[in-house]
C-alpha cells in the first residue's frame, strides 16, 4: 500500500547499515523502503492497506536493522501484530465472514502470533452454570 507520504527514518551508523543491506528482503515483506542520504531512509509502501502501520514505521525500521539472527521473525510479529484488527472495532457482515474464513485457513488459528488466544471454546455446561439456563 503505497503511503500518501513517506515517512522518514533515522537509524544509528550500524543499524543504517544491516537496515541497507536487508531492502530487498523488506521489500519482499510489502515494506518500500530507500536510502535518503546519511543514515536516513524513506519508507514509501506498506503490506496490504495497513495504514495504522504509519505510527510505528520508525520502531519497525529498528526492528529491521537490529544485528540478530531472528530480526526478521520479530519484525513479522510486530507487522502482524500492529497492522491486527483492534478490540471493539465494528464490523460489517462482510468483514465478519472474510475475517473468519481468513482465520480458519491459518496453520494456528486459536492463537496470535505471541501466543494470545483469539478463540475460546465454552463448553454448554459452563455457559448454562454462568448465564442460569
Amino acid at each position: 500500500h503505497l503511503l500518501l507520504e513517506p515517512v522518514m527514518v533515522e537509524l544509528k551508523r550500524h543499524e543504517a547499515e544491516l537496515f541497507e543491506q536487508r531492502l530487498p528482503m523488506l521489500r519482499g515483506m510489502g515494506l518500500e523502503c530507500e536510502r535518503f542520504g546519511g543514515r536516513s531512509f524513506l519508507i514509501r509502501s506498506v503490506p496490504g492497506g495497513e495504514e495504522q502501520l504509519v505510527e510505528h514505521l520508525p520502531e519497525l525500521a529498528h526492528l529491521a536493522a537490529e544485528d540478530s539472527n531472528d530480526w526478521q521473525d520479530r519484525l513479522l510479529i510486530a507487522l502482524a501484530c500492529r497492522s491486527a484488527m483492534r478490540r471493539g472495532r465494528v464490523l460489517g457482515m462482510d468483514e465478519q465472514r472474510s475475517l473468519i474464513t481468513t482465520l480458519a485457513a491459518t496453520s494456528a488459528p486459536a492463537v496470535c502470533p505471541h501466543g494470545s488466544p483469539i478463540l475460546l471454546h465454552y463448553s454448554r455446561a459452563f455457559l448454562i452454570d454462568k448465564f442460569d439456563w
